[in-house]
């Protein structure tokens, strides 16, 4: 049974931490004084709590701070991957900082470009595959960051098969915390709205991912991220053949067999008491697919 309190009270922990980092961002963009190392704590509390607020990526209303968003999404993606892979711990701290700010570049392009909500002209579409030239600067040379974290900004939107941009790097060329970022980037972009697009369940940003992009990506670190998301993402809404609808709470080593917790029966009426449960050990009881449902964090 769920403990609504609790729940509650992790999900203002990741607003919080939305809120935290916007502040930082709006001295950015204003190019106000910038303590050294403003995201520590920050990036402390993702590495202690982060596999809790994953469920948050794919179930939170539309926060008026998108990019500050994208950066707490990518960082707890991120963070879960290479925890997930092993990595040592320096590794994992200087990504979870590079994830932070992997897209202050952004401050630097025109709002006029940023909102616009029809196609860009060529102008226009180099002006936004600057910005992470933009960002490694502002990272190195005004948050003081070293490096490694600066690499993370300047390569996230690489691709593993040299399609992408600013330098048209492949495979190992970029360094490995850029090519995790990446990843988490690319599936917290999709899942957000935008001006020209509405945003993507969690099912449909990992189908898009997996059938159409995977070439994009390291294909280890791309597994290890499939692993740890499933086919139905931490905080989806999914229906179940009995016609219940649940939510998913965490993946399990089975990716079509997450932990759940049961919002409706199957005439579509309110559990008394939300029944938290593993598929893995239900054997008679599986997911159909996405459930249209409202539900309150």
């Amino acid at each position: 049974m769920t403990d609504p309190q609790g729940e509650m009270k992790i999900y203002l922990e990741y607003t919080g931490l939305i809120k935290r980092v916007e502040e930082v961002f709006a001295k950015i963009a204003m190019n106000r004084f910038i303590v050294k190392d403003p995201f520590s704590s920050i990036a402390e509390k993702i590495y202690e709590d982060g596999s809790r607020l994953l469920k948050f990526i794919v179930r939170s209303p539309r926060q008026e701070y998108d990019l500050a968003k994208n950066a707490v999404d990518t960082a707890l993606l991120s963070t879960g991957i290479a925890k997930a892979m092993g990595l040592a711990d320096f590794t994992i701290r200087t990504l979870l900082v590079g994830s932070l700010v992997h897209d202050v570049g952004m401050f630097s392009i025109p709002q006029s470009i940023l909102k616009k909500n029809n196609g860009l002209v060529k102008a226009e579409q180099r002006c936004i595959f600057a910005h992470p030239i933009h960002g490694y600067n502002i990272i190195v040379k005004e948050l003081r960051y070293h490096n490694q974290i600066g690499f993370a900004a300047l390569q996230h939107h690489e691709h593993w098969d040299s399609t992408g941009y600013p330098q048209g790097l492949s495979g190992t060329d970029m360094s490995i915390t850029s090519r995790i970022i990446a990843i988490g980037d690319a599936f917290s972009a999709m899942t957000s709205p935008r001006s020209y697009r509405l945003a993507m369940t969690g099912h449909q940003a990992m189908n898009h991912l997996v059938h159409d992009m995977a070439g994009h990506f390291d294909p280890e670190i791309f597994q290890v991220f499939v692993s740890l998301m499933g086919k139905y993402p931490p905080g989806s809404l999914v229906r179940l053949n009995t016609g219940a609808t649940a939510l998913v709470i965490e993946q399990t080593d089975r990716a079509l067999q997450p932990r759940i917790r049961i919002l409706t029966d199957k005439s579509g009426e309110p559990c008394g008491e939300e029944e938290e449960l593993n598929l893995i050990e239900k054997s008679d009881l599986f997911i159909t697919g996405e459930a249209e449902v409202e539900y309150v964090i």
